[in-house]
């Protein structure tokens, strides 16, 4: 008796857990791909993220017909989808800056270049001036100071 009781109640519970719809899995896929789409996954990974939006659309749609147990399978599959998506993109925006930074380290090695050229040039330039010496005179002292015999 005991043990058909707690079959009853395990079925029951299961039953009464997988009848409701799906709101957690639902709002999980959702916040997962708003934040896939504010990592502009939608240019940067756009396969993973189109795939993600497909299967929140459908687990959604099941949602509205209230095929609770096929949109509990498909909403992970979104959520999954738009994980891969905002790791896609941020991969993306990383080498898109290490490509900057790439670009931004040549440009400072021209210039340094450019401005060492320069440098040269402008010592070279110096160098080749003539030297014109200073002649230091002395002062002339015509005749001198008699003082008065009182000091």
């Amino acid at each position: 008796m005991a043990r058909a009781f707690c079959a009853i109640l395990l079925l029951t519970t299961l039953l009464w857990g997988c009848a409701g719809p799906p709101r957690q899995e639902l709002m999980t896929a959702r916040t997962a791909l708003a934040r896939a789409e504010s990592a502009e996954a939608p240019t940067l990974a756009p396969d993973e993220f189109r795939t993600a939006s497909r299967a929140l659309r459908d687990g959604e749609e099941l949602i509205r017909r209230k095929k609770y147990s096929l949109a509990r399978q498909i909403l992970p599959l979104a959520e999954s989808q738009a994980h891969k998506a905002l790791i896609k993109a941020r991969e993306e925006q990383v080498q898109r800056e290490l490509r900057n930074i790439a670009a931004r380290q040549e440009q400072v090695a021209r210039e340094a270049e450019e401005a060492k050229a320069a440098s040269t040039a402008a010592e070279l330039k110096v160098a080749r001036l003539p030297v014109k010496k200073k002649i230091v005179s002395q002062p002339v002292i015509k005749k001198p100071i008699e003082l008065p015999a009182a000091y």
